[in-house]
């Protein structure tokens, strides 16, 4: 039986694949994407536009000097202060401190100086660098405020100390530069940062000069549904800290800790989604993820954890409402990868995949692993440095600071960039108004609203172009509207998302709100990727594909009688982490409602309010539901929120599968084994079947046809402990038959590394040899010359290898080249392995 993903073309997803890197073996952290980040004149405070530039600011704001030596601590509470003003005198506020390059010497913390004000607390906060590495704020050290470890002193600050929860932090940013904390400041943290709905950090690096300090970023104050990426951090007790706090779910992706006394992650509360975290802890040997607290939550994916030691794990859950899903992480120098309080979990050195807490499904036979969806990083459009190619939408009568429409003048723009092959259209008031819809040419590759607030009318995409189109800075519910065969990416933008194409889009979205609800967002044959995405429209349901695969890493939405997730259509989810704020029962309302579809989900709840239903899954005609009380509680501030550690439902994906053409279940097996090429060169491969023995074979083959001499290299992180004699490697074989010849190389759970050869069809397969103490991970290399000779070896680090054996069959010249998995029981429990470094080569 041949599987293909249920709702996804296989070739376009196969092209998705292109530009993403192996993880997590070689996985990157911070890719150190620095840009030159420039603005026009125009844009300028002092000219009418929303920049304020802290070397040459508008009268009233101390400027600053960048000369490394000049204190500038008042230049950037200055700006602080004229910001934070300006939001008080209008609850609004849509202005970027931008810092070029230079060194700012500071001596305090950065932050609003006045005084809290009760529901008007500190938000819209942005400052952005010129480039990562030209644009630093350096603390001087041993300064007397940055001594006390137990009431620490951030450099850069989102919010008032005093503050404990801020329901209004939106809209908040922190981009492309550099905090030193100096030497002899114990009690520096690097940033306090708050974000709640459309919030980032990203391209920044956080260092202590000698390593000391307590935390790089602070989650002092809730609440925080921020996305940060491409961030470093060297040195401070933690890297990342969470304090206590219900309503927190940040999402984290290429991130590198290095250096840290405590832990790389420290969750005291609240939830954390990681994919790609880098963490090295050779100099203390500390954990890289460390529960210490109840309703504490983390998602780790694609990463790598090094330097550990024999007393501390990489992952340590200290108590009983902490939860963890972990998936795809390699780990080295730690003995134990994953400590469950007394209980060594996962002793390494790979975490396939690991709950704290049971899976759910809720249909006989429903598999119990997650769906590993191939994961698309965010296209990288390079800042437009030639400001000539930048389109003023006043330059054409739009005003951006008064009640008049600006359709005409907006589209009058746009219409001008296109002509002239302008790739940047900028918006650089306060608030403009449409009353039609606004077409985008094909030229531009960045609508640049600045955070302006735009009401009434619509944004569409309706040139087809190679090139990705980013939205980034919008507020208000104006939607952006795909009517073109164009890869959209939706930045910090609030207003939904619609997707009109019958042809396959696909869509990024980065920290945004108001966004995800309506039937037309992911509908058949398109594809998103969304990172900290926030629905609140006021009565339907939130997060909803309808017929279209969504992926989502950290998400959050708001009290209403309506469904959280909502999959129709056949459509696709996997949702790895956020929660769903809930302050009244929705009575017989799911939290996550499955009609025929597929949903992966990995999340909570929160608030005082409860989902009686959290699922609602239905399967042709028959539909069946669970109960909160069979969740495990969450604790901490709510007694009625709980977790969902894992629930899967629904058909299985299966493909792209990368350099191979097919996969097939061989034999007669009792579940539907499963295969997708995650990255280029991983796979996850997920099979049945008794055996790969005797007569006859069933097992999971992911093949393509091959002609001549060849070989088949992949590294075996790992397979699942159906039975001591599961199998998962690479074969050789002459066709689809189950008692054909074939020839293959094995890692099993208990048994070795075994070479296996069945050299007539139907004939018994026999051992050619085993190494029978070798265990996962290992790589595994099948080379085949003329038509009856293969070599089977082995190696511990892809370099020097072992023959294990050869064998001597008399196969066809063209044969069925790839990999194989069996899980040894035949029960419908399905053997996950994951391979890495997969190559066929001549």
């Amino acid at each position: 039986m041949k599987h293909r993903l249920p709702v996804i073309a296989l070739p376009i997803l196969a092209a998705l694949l292109l530009g993403t890197h192996p993880l997590p073996c070689g996985a990157a952290g911070d890719r150190q994407i620095d840009t030159n980040v420039v603005y026009p004149a125009a844009a300028l405070v002092q000219n009418g536009g929303r920049i304020i530039n802290l070397r040459t600011p508008p009268s009233g704001i101390t400027a600053a000097t960048g000369n490394g030596t000049t204190d500038d601590t008042a230049a950037f509470q200055s700006a602080f202060n004229f910001i934070k003003n300006q939001y008080l005198a209008s609850a609004s506020n849509s202005y970027i401190i931008y810092i070029p390059n230079g060194t700012y010497r500071l001596t305090q913390s950065i932050i609003y100086t006045g005084a809290v004000v009760s529901g008007l607390d500190i938000n819209h906060v942005r400052f952005v660098g010129q480039s990562r590495a030209g644009a630093t704020l350096k603390l001087d050290n041993n300064l007397a405020a940055f001594q006390s470890k137990t009431s620490p002193t951030p450099v850069l600050c989102y919010q008032h100390p005093s503050t404990t929860f801020n329901n209004i932090a939106t809209s908040n940013l922190c981009e492309n530069l550099t905090v030193n904390t100096g030497s002899g400041n114990p009690g520096a943290a690097g940033i306090h940062f708050q974000g709640a709905n459309s919030a980032r950090m990203s391209n920044v690096t956080i260092t202590s000069a000698d390593g000391a300090g307590c935390y790089g970023i602070w989650f002092k104050t809730g609440s925080v549904q921020a996305y940060l990426k491409d961030i470093t951090i060297n040195g401070f007790d933690d890297a990342v800290y969470s304090l206590p706090g219900a309503e927190n779910d940040s999402a984290f992706e290429h991130l590198t800790c290095t250096n840290q006394n405590v832990a790389a992650i420290s969750i005291v509360g609240g939830g954390v989604a990681v994919r790609d975290l880098l963490s090295n802890q050779s100099a203390h040997h500390v954990p890289a993820v460390s529960f210490s607290n109840a309703a504490g939550s983390c998602v780790l994916l694609d990463s790598q954890l090094n330097g550990g030691s024999s007393t501390s794990p990489a992952v340590a859950i200290t108590g009983t409402q902490q939860d963890l899903f972990a998936r795809n992480v390699q780990v080295s120098g730690y003995t134990v990868a994953i400590k469950n309080q007394t209980v060594n979990a996962v002793t390494g050195p790979f975490i396939s995949e690991y709950c704290a807490y049971p899976p759910t499904t809720l249909f006989t036979g429903q598999d119990t692993h997650s769906f590993a969806l191939p994961v698309e990083d965010t296209p990288i459009v390079p800042w437009e440095t030639n400001l000539t190619n930048w389109v003023n939408v006043n330059d054409y009568g739009a005003n951006g600071s008064d009640s008049v429409d600006d359709s005409t003048a907006i589209q009058a723009a746009f219409n001008a960039a296109g002509t002239g092959g302008k790739t940047v259209v900028y918006f650089p008031g306060k608030n403009y108004i449409l009353s039609k819809t606004i077409t985008i040419p094909a030229s531009v590759q960045r609508v640049d609203f600045m955070f302006c607030s735009i009401t009434g009318g619509a944004f569409s995409v309706n040139a087809a172009s190679s090139n990705p189109v980013i939205l980034v800075g919008k507020s208000g519910y104006t939607s952006i509207s795909i009517n073109a065969a164009r890869t959209v990416v939706a930045e910090l933008n609030s207003g939904n998302v619609i997707n009109q194409q019958s042809a396959p889009i696909t869509t990024f979205i980065e920290s945004c709100t108001n966004m995800g609800a309506g039937t037309s967002f992911c509908t058949a044959g398109q594809q998103i990727w969304a990172r900290s995405i926030n629905d609140e429209s006021p009565s339907s349901a939130d997060e909803v594909t309808n017929g279209g695969m969504l992926w989502v890493l950290g998400y959050k939405t708001e009290n209403k009688p309506a469904s959280s997730i909502l999959a129709t259509g056949g459509g696709m989810a996997e949702i790895l982490g956020g929660y769903a704020n809930v302050t009244t029962s929705p009575g017989s309302t799911p939290m996550i409602s499955n009609t025929n579809s597929s949903v992966c989900y990995t999340g909570f709840t929160n608030m005082s309010g409860t989902f009686t239903v959290p699922i609602s899954e239905t399967s042709g005609t028959t539909t069946v539901t669970t109960s909160n009380t069979q969740f495990p509680a969450r604790g901490g501030t709510y007694a009625s929120n709980f977790f969902i550690p894992l629930y899967v439902g629904g058909p299985r994906p299966s493909g792209p599968l990368g350099i191979f053409s097919t996969n097939e279940d061989i034999g007669s097996v009792a579940a539907d084994g499963a295969a997708i090429c995650y990255t280029s060169g991983t796979y996850f491969v997920d099979g049945s079947g008794s055996d790969i023995w005797n007569t006859a074979d069933t097992f999971q083959f992911v093949d393509t046809s091959w002609n001549g001499n060849g070989t088949l290299v992949a590294l075996v992180n790992s397979v699942d402990n159906t039975n001591a004699w599961a199998k998962a490697g690479l074969m050789f074989r002459d066709s689809h038959n189950a008692n054909g010849m074939f020839v293959d190389i094995l890692v099993t759970p208990g048994q070795g590394i075994a070479m296996q050869q069945r050299t007539s069809v139907g004939g018994s397969a026999s051992q050619v040899a085993v190494a029978g103490t070798l265990r996962a991970p290992y790589w595994v290399k099948l080379q085949r010359t003329g038509t009856t000779t293969v070599v089977g070896s082995y190696s511990a680090d892809g370099v020097t290898w072992t023959q294990l054996g050869t064998a001597t069959v008399n196969l066809p010249t063209a044969v069925c080249a790839g990999l194989c998995v069996t899980a040894h029981n035949n029960n419908g429990t399905l053997c996950r392995t994951i391979m890495s470094n997969v190559t066929l080569t001549p």
